[in-house]
């Protein structure tokens, strides 16, 4: 973790407004019953999501125009929203950019003191048509995004020149900018989460198992085990021997089949259980029996020949996965 987040504070500091006079670039509001409640710089904030992972509360980060034009040179600003990837990069998730040069910005935020961006799209009377914001209150909070530390990164950067560019035929001009740069004195939150235990199982379910159910963790998520399968059936499938008066054929087709059969229910019976934590429970025994059906690697011709003979003409899933734990050749 980087020095400037080992000093952020462990707990929520909120001051109502008129207790206490900053000015500084970047203010932070956490905006509950429609008033806002002004969050020193380096505090952490904490929401509580309800079961569907939304929450009446949110915040509002205000940048202080007058004052970066004051103080600074810059040409374009950026209020960006992300996380500490590995808790040493910066992983931007969506940003608020201003060209102060634009025809944008002159229309609209010309005369503007501050530019107002909330977390969420705000849908009370403090909402502003000229305020931004970074999700969509009206649909839920994403559980992925619940899970995470949220930081803010204000940057700036210089307009170095321009260079000529040809669209549709026609010769135009565009502006050339410094690489972006974080603005002095323009002290940030965290803001955090906290769920109920339903929506954390709703997390589990949606990582595992719906939609795709591709994530990686303590269990491998149902699609991502037909994946791994899918490989493992290709290779068996791909596998052919010349054979008197056959001509070529393929050898291990009833181990192959065998293990597309056998993912498909166990897929399948994971998907139709609507009891999401019983579903959870069988991905869990799931994972600790695919691993059973790796069997090309580092076998034998003479075993694999073995298993599919004993897999011939056996049509029940549970049947052919015995087969699989008792075989030899691994």
């Amino acid at each position: 973790m980087t020095n400037s987040l080992r000093i952020i504070l462990l707990f929520v500091l909120l001051i109502p407004i008129g207790e206490i006079g900053i000015t500084q670039i970047l203010t932070f509001y956490k905006i509950q019953n429609d008033k806002k409640i002004l969050v020193y710089p380096g505090a952490k904030v904490l929401f509580q999501l309800d079961d569907s992972m939304s929450t009446s509360e949110n915040l509002l980060v205000e940048v202080n125009l007058e004052l970066l034009k004051q103080t600074t040179q810059y040409n374009t600003i950026s209020l960006a929203v992300g996380f500490f990837y590995d808790d040493t990069s910066f992983s931007s998730y969506d940003a608020i950019k201003l060209n102060f040069d634009s025809d944008l910005f002159k229309n609209v935020y010309a005369t503007e003191k501050t530019l107002s961006v909330n977390f969420f799209k705000p849908t009370s009377d403090l909402s502003d048509p000229k305020n931004k914001y970074f999700f969509d209150s009206s649909t839920n909070f994403d559980p992925i995004h619940a899970t995470r530390s949220w930081v803010f990164e204000l940057t700036g950067t210089y307009k170095t020149g321009s260079e000529t560019y040809v669209s549709n035929n026609i010769e135009k001009q565009k502006d050339i900018f410094s690489p972006p740069e974080k603005v002095p004195n323009s002290s940030t939150i965290i803001v955090q989460f906290e769920t109920t235990s339903t929506a954390d199982l709703n997390r589990q379910y949606e990582l595992y198992i719906h939609p795709d159910g591709r994530a990686m963790g303590e269990i491998n998520g149902v699609d991502l085990i037909k994946t791994f399968l899918e490989i493992e059936y290709s290779e068996l499938k791909r596998i052919t021997k010349e054979l008197p008066d056959l001509g070529e054929t393929h050898i291990y087709m009833n181990v192959a089949e065998a293990i597309r059969l056998i993912e498909l229910a166990k897929r399948n019976a994971i998907f139709n259980e609507s009891d999401k934590q019983r579903a959870l429970e069988m991905l869990k025994v799931w994972n600790s029996e695919y691993p059973y059906l790796f069997v090309s690697t580092n076998s034998s011709d003479a075993n694999l020949l073995l298993l599919n003979q004993q897999l011939k003409g056996i049509t029940d899933v549970n049947e052919m996965l015995n087969l699989f734990k008792n075989f030899k050749g691994r």
